[in-house]
């Protein structure tokens, strides 16, 4: 994932990001989780791209668990995702 930035597919990168956050996510790492869905959010945002339907709704169903788990950080992590590859 540190090569990423390099990567000049961003579509293909906001796939990815979403793809191992929902992996991370179950593996439980809800920090990492939340900082790669702030990623994929700042870079479909930047293209224009939404997430599919069937994505968007896994996506909110393991954000939704976050927030009791991580408490006050919630914010700043998602925050520090959207700017975690420089965009």
């Amino acid at each position: 994932m540190e090569q990423a930035g390099g990567y000049d597919d961003e579509w293909a990168l906001a796939i990815l990001y979403d793809d191992v956050a929902l992996l991370v996510a179950a593996a439980g790492s809800a920090e990492s989780a939340l900082r790669l869905v702030g990623a994929a959010e700042s870079t479909r945002a930047r293209l224009g791209s939404p997430r599919a339907t069937d994505v968007q709704a896994q996506v909110y169903r393991s954000r939704a668990a976050l927030p009791p788990i991580l408490g006050a950080a919630f914010d700043g992590l998602l925050d520090s995702g959207r700017h975690l590859f420089g965009h």
